[in-house]
């Protein structure tokens, strides 16, 4: 079968353009692009959003972080987004936007078919890795391109495991080089604040476990490894994703654990009750 395409717009005010790529990934895609900030959601049912104003204004706080502070109408965005979704066709899409420092203003609107993981990835959990300590990003709080290279590099050479995870100096887990990480130890659900990029997602399940277990927002550092009872990812495309083994060790008991499938099942739920429409 052949392989779908990204399809690629670029829109200026209020008027969208296409712009052919020949990029099958989103990443290859960024790549292409000159510097700036991005974000990347997905939609539901085709065309609707879970907390789209929310990336927008994380684009536009990314690229004040990065020293090029912009505006962009909200709802001429939408618009576009709904437009260039429309365009592309595809059943359910992720969608990439990118604000280019070179022309703020002016965003780039990306669209690729999305598939969700497989089933049983969410029934046994996953395998993760820990980053060689090269492999950080330079601004944490800005989700800006310049990391899109180093990260996906180091993402195509996984092999089994799923994910990669960022370490601080100090040999504490941030983050996922796409996602963020949540782990339980002594009946907290610890995450870390600090160092990492604030996703959507992650601000979500925090909300959702409040009522479960109290949340401290402190990263685990390797020696705690072997006390965790359970781990997880979150990301607007993966939800709650369990993590059963990080390197070579097992997680708990190296199943999903109680904690991780209940905040899986609520955070679902909690999602599909904020879902709204792309754009007008």
């Amino acid at each position: 079968m052949a392989e779908q395409l990204v399809r690629g717009f670029v829109l200026i005010g209020t008027r969208l353009r296409e712009e052919p790529t020949t990029a099958s990934t989103l990443d290859r895609h960024s790549l292409s692009l000159p510097r700036g900030a991005y974000t990347t959601f997905r939609t539901y049912g085709g065309n609707q959003a879970f907390r789209l104003e929310e990336h927008l204004m994380r684009l536009t706080a990314s690229a004040a972080l990065d020293g090029f502070p912009c505006t962009i109408d909200f709802l001429e965005v939408r618009a576009g987004i709904k437009e260039a979704v429309s365009l592309a066709g595809f059943a359910e899409s992720r969608v990439r936007l990118t604000l280019p420092y070179v022309a703020l203003g002016d965003l780039y609107i990306a669209v690729a078919p999305y598939t969700p993981l497989p089933a049983r990835l969410y029934q046994e959990g996953v395998h993760c890795v820990t980053a060689p300590p090269d492999l950080k990003r330079n601004n944490p709080r800005s989700k800006g391109t310049t990391f899109i290279a180093p990260g996906s590099q180091a993402r195509a050479g996984l092999a089994a495991s799923h994910e990669i995870l960022l370490l601080s100096p100090q040999g504490e887990i941030l983050e996922g080089s796409s996602s963020n990480f949540f782990a339980v130890l002594d009946h907290t659900l610890r995450t870390a604040e600090e160092g990492v990029l604030l996703g959507t997602t992650r601000n979500m399940a925090i909300a959702q476990a409040d009522p479960l277990l109290p949340v401290v927002r402190k990263p685990v550092s390797l020696g705690e490894l072997p006390r965790l009872q359970e781990a997880f990812l979150t990301s607007v495309s993966r939800g709650i994703l369990p993590v059963t083994r990080i390197d070579e060790l097992p997680i708990g008991d190296g199943t999903p654990g109680r904690i991780t499938i209940e905040l899986g099942r609520r955070l679902l739920a909690a999602m599909t009750a904020e879902l709204e429409p792309i754009g007008p």
